[in-house]
């Protein structure tokens, strides 16, 4: 599922966000041309997008709720806004995520490189994933982006679907569902990943 989520928020222009980020040298490594910078995460560390401790990471069903525990202990302990939220360059982003009434978990910024691809996944390592009240959905908000960039979903059928996500919109995905990425343009694509805690105002977003 990768749908547009309709907020009544104001989404500010961001071109200057994407400058300063094409700037930038130093980035948390994800795969060979995947890149994030955290605003909000498990420490202050800009370079930390982990959900968890690493040595509690399992892909095995029977771990799950173990895992989940040390998340939750983490989450209470250690979750926090980076000294990059607070910059300057980041106060329009940081007004747009006033204006939610939800909570967040992670906040993060993710760069693709031109000709840069994220393959097929999941990330079904979080029991929490979901659709309902509580449960922890995946924002996005393309900083930008162009026609060249495309987000890849794979259905429970296993039937491939493919979006071309636009700026000034927002659009949410279940991330229990296979899903990778494409950028096939000359330029980086940078996308605003907000996870946050399902409410009442979120729920009816996704319904609508």
């Amino acid at each position: 599922m990768f749908k547009e989520l309709k907020l009544n928020y104001n989404i500010p222009q961001l071109n200057e966000v994407s400058k300063y980020l094409d700037g930038v040298k130093d980035w948390a490594k994800l795969g060979s041309s995947h890149y994030c910078l955290s605003l909000r995460g498990y420490s202050n560390d800009i370079f930390d997008y982990n959900s968890m401790e690493p040595n509690t990471w399992s892909y095995d069903p029977i771990l799950k709720q173990d895992v989940f525990d040390a998340k939750n202990k983490r989450l209470e302990e250690n979750l926090q806004w980076t000294e990059l939220y607070y910059s300057e360059i980041m106060k329009p982003i940081k007004e747009m995520l006033d204006q939610f009434s939800c909570k967040f978990e992670r906040v993060r910024i993710a760069k693709l490189v031109p000709e840069g691809v994220v393959r097929k996944h999941t990330d079904k390592i979080d029991p929490n994933l979901g659709v309902d009240i509580g449960n922890n959905l995946r924002i996005h908000l393309p900083i930008r982006t162009n026609n060249l960039c495309k987000f890849i979903l794979w259905d429970k059928n296993d039937v491939k679907h493919t979006f071309i996500p636009e700026i000034n919109k927002f659009y949410f995905t279940d991330c229990r569902y296979a899903h990778g990425v494409e950028n096939l343009s000359e330029e980086n694509r940078y996308h605003l990943l907000i996870d946050c805690y399902i409410n009442e105002d979120i729920k009816n977003a996704i319904s609508d």
